[in-house]
C-alpha cells in the first residue's frame, strides 16, 4: 500500500509539471523548441511509468502480464530511467545548449553607462566609433562588427569595422543582395542569420578568430545604415542582448543626427564664404569671360572638376570657346541656337525636386555630371554643367555652388542684356529719326516709303518688309514698298493688288486697328496658305501685321516677317514697338503730305502739322534758319507729333489727365514747327 502511495504522489507530481508547462511561454526555453518537447515528454513517460506501476500493483493486469516482468520495464525502465534521462536533457539544453553564453545584466547596465558617456564626450565619428565598437563587442561577446552606409548609387560601403584586419575586411567591404546587411535595410527590421547560405552570400566571411557562423544585423534611420555584429562560435540572442543592441541603435541614430548637423552647419558657412567670395568676383570684372574663368578656378580648387560647361541659348550658329582653369579641369562656354537634337541632355524633364525653383538641379549620371537650368530675367535661357570623375563628389555642396555661380550667371547676363537692349534701342530711335528728317526733306511720298521698309530690313528685326495702302473702297491692298534681305524669288502669287477678302489677318488687323502677331506656334496665329503665297516670301515661320491708321481710319499695313523659329527670334515687345512708331511716322509723314497738297496755311485738327509760310517783307529784318537746321529741328518735332498719336489710337481708355499732358505736348511742338518756318530763308 505504501508503495502505491509513491506512485500517486508521482502520478499527481508530473501531471501538475506538464500542466505549468503547457501553460508557459515557448520564448522563455531555447530558441529552438526541441529542449521544451523533450522535457514535456520525459515527463509524460515517467507518468506513463507511474500509472502502469499503479495499475499492475491493484491488480487490474493479468497475472501472466506480471510474471513476464513486462510491468516492470515499463515502469522503471521507460518510464523511470527514460523520462528522468529527457527531463534532465532537456534542462540542460535549456540552461546552455551546449556553450551557448548569455549575457548578464549588470553588464547591460554598465554598457549603457559608458554608451552615455561616449556620447557625451566624442565629437568626432571615429573615436566615437571606436569607443563603441570597443563596448558593444564586450558586452554582445561578438568576433566583429561593421557599420555599413548607403551609398548615392543605392549600395552599402563600410563605413568602420572592428574586429576583422586588413586582410578580413574586404570580404564585406562593398556587401550586395541577398546577404543580411542588405536584407536588414530592404526590411527595415533586425535580421539573425546562422546558415552559411545567408551569411556567406557574397563570398567567404571571416573575423581574426575564424569563419563567421551568425551574424546579427540592425538597421538604423530608415535603412539609411546597418550595424551588423559577426560571431564565430554559437551565441543565442536574449532580451538582454536585445536590450543592448537597441540602446546602441538609439546611441548611433543621436550621434549620426547629431553629426549630420554638424556637417551642414560646417557646409552652409562654407557655402556662404564661397558665395561672398564669387559675388566680389563678379563685381571686380566685367563682362561674363572673365569672372567666369575666375570663379571656375576658385571652385575647382574646393571641389575638383574634370569639365565644366556653361551653354547660353540664343541666336546664330553654335560656338564654343575652351579655358583651361586649372590642370586637370576645363571650362567650356558654348552659345548659339541649341538644338535639341544636338543637346538632348538640356531638355530632359526636371525632376520633382527641382520644381518650382529658380535654379533647378539634376543629375546626370550618363555624363557623370550634374546640370543647373537657369533663366535671366530678360528670358534667356542657360545651363551650367559640372562633370566629374569621382561619382562620389555628385552631393549637396556641388549643387550649392552651380546654384550660387547660376545666380551670379543670371545676374550678368541681365547686366549684358540691358546694356544690349540699351543699344539696341538707340539703334531703332536712330533708324527712326533717320526716316523723320528724310520724311521732311524728301518730295517723292514712293520714295521715302521704300526707303522705309529697307530701314526695317536694314534694323536686323525682321528680314522682310512689305507696306501696303488699301484703295479708297477698301477691298484691295496695294503694295507701296517691299524690301527683304534675301534674294528675292520670282514668286507669280504676289501680286501687286491683293483682294482683301483672301487676306483675313490683315483683314482683322485693319478692321480692329490692332497689330496682329502670326506664326506657326499656335494654331490661332496661323497664317492661311493663300495669304501667306500673296504677301510673304516662302520659309516665313512668324511675323507682325501693324495697321497704317490716319484720322483715325486704317488705311494700310506694315508687314514684316521672319524666317526664324519663334524660340530664335527677338522679344515681341521690342518689334511691336518699332514697328508701331514706323507706322505712326507713315501716317504723320502721308498726313503731311495731304496737307501740303491740300492747303495753305490752314490748320485742321490737332494732330495736324501746319505748313505756315508767311510772306516777308523786303528788307525786313527778321532773323531767318537755313532750311538744313530747320530739318533738323523738324525731325525731332515729327518724332513727338507721332509718338503722341500713337498714345491715343493705342490707349482709347486713356486717363484725362495725362491726355490733356498729350494735348499740350501736341500743341507746342505744333507751335515750335511754325515758328522753324517762319525762319526759314527765302
Amino acid at each position: 500500500m505504501e508503495i502505491i502511495q509513491q506512485r500517486l504522489i508521482w502520478l499527481l507530481g508530473t501531471v501538475s509539471l506538464l500542466v505549468v508547462l503547457s501553460r508557459m511561454p515557448s520564448h522563455n526555453f531555447a530558441k529552438s523548441k526541441i529542449s521544451l518537447f523533450k522535457i514535456k515528454l520525459g515527463l509524460s513517460l515517467i507518468l506513463f511509468g507511474a500509472m502502469a506501476g499503479i495499475a499492475g500493483r491493484l491488480g487490474i493486469i493479468d497475472q501472466a502480464i506480471l510474471r513476464s516482468g513486462l510491468i516492470y520495464y515499463l515502469e522503471n525502465i521507460i518510464g523511470c530511467l527514460g523520462g528522468w534521462c529527457l527531463v534532465l536533457w532537456g534542462i540542460i539544453e535549456w540552461a546552455g545548449e551546449g556553450s551557448v553564453t548569455s549575457v548578464s545584466a549588470s553588464r547591460s547596465r554598465t554598457f549603457a553607462e559608458k554608451l552615455a558617456q561616449a556620447v557625451i564626450e566624442e565629437q568626432s565619428a571615429v573615436p566615437f566609433l571606436s569607443r563603441i565598437a570597443k563596448y558593444l563587442s564586450m558586452a554582445l561577446d561578438c568576433d566583429g562588427l561593421s557599420l555599413h552606409v548607403r551609398k548615392r548609387n543605392g549600395g552599402f560601403g563600410l563605413q568602420f569595422e572592428h574586429g576583422f584586419g586588413p586582410d578580413f575586411a574586404k570580404s564585406i567591404e562593398n556587401p550586395t543582395p541577398p546577404g543580411p546587411i542588405t536584407s536588414a535595410a530592404v526590411l527595415g527590421e533586425t535580421v539573425v542569420s546562422d546558415t552559411p547560405e545567408e551569411i556567406h552570400a557574397n563570398g567567404l566571411i571571416a573575423t581574426a578568430n575564424g569563419p563567421v557562423t551568425k551574424c546579427i544585423s540592425i538597421p538604423l534611420n530608415n535603412g539609411s545604415a546597418v550595424l551588423t555584429a559577426y560571431y564565430s562560435k554559437s551565441h543565442g540572442f536574449g532580451d538582454t542582448e536585445f536590450g543592448i543592441i537597441n540602446n546602441t541603435v538609439n546611441a548611433l541614430a543621436a550621434f549620426i543626427r547629431r553629426d549630420a548637423a554638424g556637417r551642414d552647419h560646417e557646409r552652409r558657412q562654407h557655402v556662404a564664404e564661397l558665395q561672398a567670395s564669387l559675388s566680389e568676383i563678379f563685381r571686380a570684372n566685367s563682362g561674363l569671360y572673365s569672372p567666369l574663368i575666375i570663379s571656375s578656378r576658385l571652385i575647382a580648387r574646393n571641389l575638383p572638376f574634370s569639365e565644366m560647361n556653361l551653354y547660353i541659348g540664343g541666336d546664330g550658329p553654335v560656338q564654343s570657346f575652351d579655358f583651361e582653369v586649372m590642370p586637370g579641369s576645363l571650362l567650356r562656354i558654348t552659345m548659339g541656337h541649341l538644338a535639341k537634337a544636338q543637346f538632348p541632355f538640356l531638355f530632359l524633364s526636371q525632376d520633382a525636386s527641382g520644381s518650382g525653383d529658380t535654379v533647378k538641379m539634376r543629375a546626370i549620371p550618363s555624363r557623370a555630371s550634374l546640370l543647373a537650368s537657369g533663366n535671366s530675367a530678360m528670358g534667356k535661357c542657360f545651363w551650367i554643367e559640372a562633370g566629374f570623375s569621382d561619382s562620389c563628389l555628385m552631393g549637396q555642396v556641388p549643387s550649392d555652388l552651380l546654384s550660387i555661380l547660376c545666380d551670379q550667371v543670371a545676374l550678368r547676363l541681365d547686366q549684358e542684356d540691358a546694356l544690349e537692349q540699351n543699344g539696341r534701342f538707340i539703334q531703332l530711335l536712330g533708324a527712326v529719326q533717320h526716316l523723320q528728317e528724310k520724311a521732311l526733306v524728301e518730295e517723292n511720298a514712293e520714295a521715302i516709303l521704300r526707303e522705309t521698309a529697307q530701314v526695317v530690313v536694314d534694323a536686323g528685326i525682321f528680314p522682310f518688309c512689305r507696306i501696303t495702302i488699301c484703295n479708297p473702297g477698301k477691298s484691295e491692298l496695294k503694295t507701296a514698298a517691299l524690301a527683304q534681305l534675301r534674294p528675292a524669288e520670282p514668286q507669280p502669287q504676289n501680286r501687286h493688288c491683293i483682294p482683301l477678302e483672301q487676306t483675313p489677318l490683315h483683314k482683322k488687323a485693319l478692321i480692329e486697328k490692332a497689330t496682329v502677331i502670326f506664326g506657326k506656334d499656335e494654331p490661332e496665329r496661323i497664317m492661311s496658305g493663300d495669304e501667306a503665297r500673296l504677301l510673304l516670301p516662302d520659309g516665313t515661320q512668324r511675323g507682325m501685321i501693324v495697321p497704317i491708321i490716319l484720322k483715325g481710319n486704317a488705311i494700310g499695313a506694315l508687314t514684316a516677317g521672319d524666317f526664324r523659329d519663334s524660340d530664335r527670334a527677338d522679344s515681341d515687345s521690342i518689334n511691336e514697338l518699332f514697328l508701331a512708331n514706323i507706322a505712326g511716322l507713315i501716317s504723320l509723314m502721308l498726313m503731311w503730305r495731304k496737307e501740303k497738297r491740300v492747303a495753305g496755311s490752314g490748320r485742321e485738327g490737332q494732330k495736324r502739322l501746319k505748313v505756315v509760310r508767311p510772306e516777308v517783307k523786303a528788307g525786313s529784318t527778321e532773323p531767318r534758319f537755313a532750311p538744313g537746321v530747320r530739318s533738323r529741328i523738324n525731325g525731332p518735332l515729327a518724332g513727338i507729333l507721332a509718338s503722341c498719336e500713337y498714345l491715343k489710337d493705342s490707349c482709347p481708355g486713356i486717363d484725362q489727365h495725362v491726355g490733356r499732358y498729350l494735348q499740350v505736348i501736341e500743341k507746342n511742338a505744333e507751335r515750335i514747327h511754325e515758328i522753324t518756318l517762319g525762319l526759314t530763308e527765302k
